[in-house]
């Protein structure tokens, strides 16, 4: 019998299983810790038949109960022709105690793969001979060099790992058990050619070891979500053959198995609580996907994830160009699991770099890379799009003539039928609707935009080849309460009601051309705000939630609120409610307020409750509302209006004082997401968060001392309201 030992970061989990070694377990170097007393341990045989025979009723007992839950519940999974034990399901404390009960002779890492077995010491302490003499441990010496991100054990192979936290038993380290076998599953140590390229020009696009630093950042970003990147295309060109980054190079590139993609850190990067941009992201999740993203306030480097996915008789990567055409790039079953060093950092890579390379660079092989040039490449790239284009072009000799022939005449009907959609689609097309919504439709000359969910794209591929459609995908996440639409820019809409035409979804069309006039998407730059009061007024969730019912409530009218004040700057600074805010703050275009939403609240048929108005429809109108079965949210509604110079909204204050907050020319037509609710914003918020609270708008201003007639930098008096107005313009409601 042998003891076992797995953990992770926060417990440690023990079993006992039969294995076979040298010889049987023997306990000389991990000595029991000395009892009270003389020091002295003596055999007494009783006790050791009695602990004998506790041993055989513990191993039939467990032998029992890990075969009924193999059958009934199956926690186990067997690999490596052992048992790897799921967190959570055996005994935590018996191993901690079984741990602590022995001693270990100098510090070491439990590096077994059968639930981490084998012992590594570090090369700094002195190797305790009891130790590498026990023939139950393989002993592993390794480096830990501050300035590596890795320890470099030294096997045969060499292997390198990703350092990362562990659970200290006396002088044992034991690592979080599932990541240490992701990670050791890729540690084959690499190395790279380091050939001398003898380059004539000094071209330099990007600062080789920052972008590397940036590249190790988004791995660890991956690695949180279970994503194992390695490294693709010209950055794997780079490492191998001279162990940097191609000096010439406009970007950096990384790939992800289709297993090991997660929807999860799309939303991260959509809603921006990563330290990277999502610039754009092509395809569908099992098909051709491919984001890229950049540094948060850097425009480098720019990094391309793509997606491996596997066939029957390999692998292949796709890309996806802005017309929608599909490239597809076939490998042999890759391997990539490996370990390469770059400028201190580990990164994961095929096993044969060589065999990869030759596939994936047709102009030339890798051996004859020393004069190569990313032009190069670039001019078989070109060469590759322009027989493409003129493909595309000879295909629109085929378009059908009568589509392009509708007139105005043509009943919509008809002619949204002749599109002959052969999988799910939304027309997006604002010519299109616009022609609906009027009642006289005619076909554009030119590509009609309709988009296909992004579960449906494999369906579509006919689609993107088809030259009548511009075809964009569009994920609907039953998490969220808006499409989001893989557009450059990015854009989301509300999700609205649909009416079919055979495959082909018809959303109502005058508010959809309002929502798309609106959608383009801006992330908030969820700022770490480090306060010390942790106290919260509105729970935010609960608040953004009413707030979402009003937005609904408020288009049922024509009205289109966007955030303001204090809610605006919780939303971009933060992604969240300010927690010491005590309510929220909408706005509307004067052009946009209808009196007969005023009077459906002073009436009770909303889901709201009218507490007060002020203010005249043209002149500083403002109202205030909360939920009918709360006391909080409280909301504002405020008017904005429109001068000459820019634009301007107003406040009134119980003795008749008008206040004036102006703001250059608004452009509330973007879209915000703030806890799976879509909301409309200025497409410029720094600039307008800068005009109303200055240059220090990124800091935190305690509510207690905000004066919302005083402490904007935009504000100032503008008059007083006539005391024979004030009961008209001064309103307070009770129920």
């Amino acid at each position: 019998m042998e003891w076992s030992w797995s953990a992770d970061s926060a417990n440690v989990n023990c079993v006992i299983y039969e294995i076979t070694r040298k010889q049987d377990f023997d306990s000389s170097i991990l000595k029991p810790r000395r009892a009270a007393g003389n020091g002295v341990h003596e055999r007494n045989p009783k006790i050791e038949k009695k602990v004998a025979f506790f041993y055989l009723l513990w191993l039939v007992a467990f032998g029992y109960i890990a075969f009924y839950n193999f059958y009934q519940s199956k926690p186990f999974e067997y690999s490596h022709d052992s048992f790897i034990i799921k967190k959570n399901e055996i005994i935590t404390e018996t191993c901690l105690k079984m741990l602590a009960g022995y001693e270990i002779s100098a510090p070491a890492l439990l590096i077994d793969i059968d639930i981490l077995k084998q012992i590594a010491v570090l090369l700094n302490y002195s190797v305790h001979p009891a130790i590498v003499g026990n023939p139950n441990f393989n002993v592993i010496l390794y480096e830990n060099i501050p300035e590596n991100d890795y320890w470099a054990f030294k096997t045969d192979p060499a292997r390198i790992v990703q350092k990362m936290q562990t659970t200290s038993i006396g002088n044992l380290e034991v690592p979080n058990s599932e990541t240490f076998l992701e990670y050791w599953s890729r540690s084959k140590f690499i190395s790279c050619l380091d050939l001398n390229m003898n380059r004539t020009d000094n071209d330099v696009t990007m600062d080789p070891k920052a972008a590397v630093y940036y590249l190790a950042r988004l791995r660890d970003l991956l690695v949180k979500y279970k994503m194992y990147p390695f490294l693709n295309g010209g950055s794997l060109l780079g490492w191998y053959r001279e162990c940097g980054v191609i000096p010439h190079t406009r970007d950096m590139d990384l790939m992800v198995l289709e297993k090991d993609v997660k929807e999860d850190i799309v939303v991260e990067f959509l809603e921006r609580r990563t330290e990277f941009h999502l610039m754009r992201m092509f395809g569908d999740l099992n098909d051709t996907f491919e984001l890229t993203v950049r540094p948060k306030g850097l425009p480098k480097p720019v990094i391309d994830i793509f997606t491996m996915y596997t066939e029957e008789n390999g692998t292949w990567t796709g890309g996806t160009a802005s017309d929608g055409t599909k490239y597809k790039y076939t490998f042999p079953p890759y391997d990539p699991y490996c370990s390469a060093s770059l400028f201190g950092h580990i990164f994961w890579v095929t096993c044969s770099p060589d065999r990869m390379l030759e596939v994936n660079m047709k102009c030339f092989s890798v051996r004859s890379f020393k004069r190569a040039k990313t032009r190069k490449l670039f001019v078989c790239f070109l060469l590759a799009i322009l027989a493409g284009l003129l493909f595309l072009k000879l295909l629109t000799k085929y378009v059908p003539i009568s589509l392009r022939n509708k007139t105005n005449e043509d009943d919509c009907q008809v002619i949204l039928t002749d599109l002959k959609i052969t999988v799910p689609a939304l027309l997006i097309d604002t010519d299109l609707l616009r022609g609906i919504a009027s009642g006289r439709c005619s076909i554009p000359d030119r590509k009609i935009n309709i988009a296909v969910e992004n579960k449906d794209i494999r369906k579509a591929a006919k689609l993107f080849l088809d030259p009548i459609f511009n075809v964009t995908t569009f994920l609907n996440k039953t998490t969220r309460d808006y499409w989001i639409f893989v557009t450059d820019p990015l854009r989301i809409t509300r999700k609205i009601e649909t009416t079919s035409v055979g495959l082909l979804k018809i959303p109502r069309s005058s508010i959809f051309l309002e929502y798309w006039r609106r959608s383009e998407f801006i992330p908030c730059l969820h700022t770490a705000m480090n306060r010390t009061d942790d106290s919260v007024y509105l729970d935010p969730k609960t608040a953004i939630g009413e707030l979402a019912r009003l937005r609904d409530q408020l288009v049922d009218y024509r009205m289109y609120p966007f955030l303001n004040g204090g809610t605006l700057l919780g939303w971009y600074r933060e992604c969240t409610v300010i927690p010491h805010t005590l309510d929220l703050d909408l706005m509307v275009m004067e052009k946009d307020v209808k009196p007969a939403f005023i009077e459906s609240l002073k009436n009770g048929q909303t889901d709201f409750y009218l507490i007060r108005t002020l203010g005249e429809y043209n002149d500083t109108f403002e109202i205030t509302l909360r939920p009918n079965y709360s006391q909080k949210p409280h909301i504002d509604i405020f008017t904005m209006y429109t001068e000459m110079n820019g634009t301007w909204t107003g406040g009134t204050d119980d003795d008749g004082t008008k206040y004036k907050y102006t703001f250059p020319p608004y452009d509330p037509y973007c879209s915000a997401s703030l806890f799976g609710h879509i909301f409309w914003v200025t497409c410029s918020p720094e600039r307008m968060l800068e005009v109303e609270y200055g240059k220090n708008w990124r800091k935190d201003y305690p509510t207690s001392e905000f004066d919302w007639s005083a402490s904007q930098k935009n504000v100032k008096q503008n008059g007083r309201w006539n005391k024979s107005d004030i009961s008209r313009v001064i309103q307070y409601f009770e129920r």
